[in-house]
C-alpha cells in the first residue's frame, strides 16, 4: 500500500513487523492468553456467509471475527481487492 507520509510508514512497517516471527525458537515466542472461548457461537456467521454459493460476501468480516483479538493487518489492501492480501 502507499501511506500518505514517513511516519504513517514507518507505523504500518512496525505493525507488519509485530506479526512476524522474531525466531524460529519455540521458548522466545510471544503467547498472548486466550480471551475468547474456543466452543462460543457466533451466529453472526450464518448472516454474513449467504446460502447462495454465488452471492458475494465480505471475507474481511468473516476473518475479523476468526482471528485472535480481531487484530488483522493487510499488506495491500488496496490490491486485488477480491482477494484478502
Amino acid at each position: 500500500g502507499s501511506y500518505p507520509n514517513d511516519v504513517a510508514t514507518l507505523c504500518a512497517m512496525r505493525t507488519l513487523l509485530d506479526y512476524l516471527l522474531s525466531s524460529n525458537d519455540a521458548s522466545t515466542l510471544l503467547v498472548r492468553p486466550i480471551t475468547d472461548d474456543p466452543k462460543q457461537s457466533v451466529p453472526l456467521f450464518d448472516r454474513l456467509v449467504p446460502d447462495n454459493p454465488n452471492m458475494p460476501y465480505n471475507m474481511k468480516d468473516i476473518v475479523r471475527k476468526v482471528l485472535d483479538h480481531g487484530s488483522m493487518f493487510e499488506i495491500q489492501p488496496e490490491h486485488a481487492k477480491n482477494i484478502v492480501t
